[in-house]
C-alpha cells in the first residue's frame, strides 16, 4: 500500500483509494491514523447503506487501508488530501489530534449518506461533517431522477 505524495503531518486528512470508493482517516502522528471502521463483518452487502455499528479505531496507516474486515487492500494507495482547506479553515493540528483520540473506542451508527468515514474526519478537522462522495452520488442520482420524470412528461 504505497503512500502517494508527501508524508502526513498531524491533523491531515488521509484518503485511501479503494477504487470504487475512498476511505478517510485523520493522521495523529507516529505512523497512525484514527478512522471509523466496521465493528463486524457485514452479513448483508446493503448494510453499508445504514444502520450497522462501527467503531472509532487508531491503527497504522497501512492497517487502516483494509478497513473492511476480510477485504484485502493490497492494491490500495493513500495520500494526504486536505482538499477542503481552501474553503474552510481547519482547527489547529493538536486540537484535531486530541479530538480524534478522544473518539477512539466509541461505537457509532454508520450511515453512508449522513455519517460515514468522510463525515467523521471532516467533523474532526473542520467542525462540520460532510462528504463530497455522497454529494456527487446525490447529484448523479438527482440527475437520473430528473431525466426519468422528464421522459414521462412530468
Amino acid at each position: 500500500m504505497p503512500l502517494v505524495g508527501r508524508f502526513p503531518t498531524e491533523g491531515d486528512l488521509i484518503e485511501y483509494n479503494r477504487h470504487a470508493f475512498q476511505h478517510w482517516a485523520i493522521y495523529v502522528g507516529g505512523g497512525k491514523v484514527v478512522h471509523l471502521t466496521p465493528l463486524t463483518v457485514w452479513s448483508n452487502p446493503f448494510a453499508v447503506l445504514r444502520g450497522y455499528l462501527s467503531v472509532v479505531a487508531e491503527e497504522t496507516l497501512d492497517a487502516a487501508a483494509a478497513f473492511i474486515p476480510n477485504v484485502p487492500a493490497t492494491d490500495c494507495d493513500y495520500r494526504v488530501n486536505n482538499k477542503y482547506d481552501k474553503r474552510i479553515n481547519p482547527f489547529h493540528p493538536l486540537e484535531i489530534v486530541k479530538a480524534a483520540r478522544k473518539e477512539v473506542g466509541k461505537k457509532k451508527k454508520y450511515d453512508l449518506m449522513e455519517n460515514n468515514c468522510e463525515h467523521f474526519v471532516t467533523e474532526l478537522r473542520y467542525g462540520k461533517g460532510f462528504s463530497d462522495q455522497v454529494e456527487n452520488v446525490k447529484e448523479a442520482a438527482g440527475g437520473l431522477w430528473n431525466s426519468f420524470t422528464q421522459s414521462l412528461g412530468q
